[in-house]
């Protein structure tokens, strides 16, 4: 689902990638622009995704008691330092998507011919 909808972003985008490029701006000054972006929205992302994980796991532990409904509580169980570690873990994958789901597309933008990406409507 990121790769589709940085994809969208991208294509979107790319009348401004080709008047960026041909007004002069440097291809990898450009990829990093977009590794920026890609990153502040992967950043967003993984952390409301941890969030979310994190308010999920106490309501069904402490708000919905869930042992006294279905007989067993949730539990986090140290990974490789701390019980946290599945956060860290699932931000970290959510980065890397988001990066990797930025670069291919950009990439192919680069070697698109700006003449006829400027000439289409």
């Amino acid at each position: 689902m990121i790769s589709i909808v940085e994809s969208i972003i991208y294509f979107e985008r790319k009348h401004d990638v080709a008047y960026l490029l041909s007004l002069g701006m440097s291809k990898r000054r450009l990829l990093l622009l977009s590794l920026l972006e890609s990153v502040l929205l992967g950043l967003i992302m993984a952390s409301g995704g941890c969030v979310l994980a994190g308010v999920f796991y106490y309501y069904m532990n402490d708000v919905f008691v869930l042992k006294n409904v279905i007989g067993f509580s949730l539990s986090l169980k140290k990974i490789l330092f701390h019980e946290y570690d599945l956060f860290a873990v699932v931000f970290i994958v959510y980065m890397l998507m988001c990066i990797l789901s930025a670069l291919l597309p950009m990439r192919t933008m680069m070697y698109v011919n700006k003449i006829d990406v400027l000439r289409e409507e």
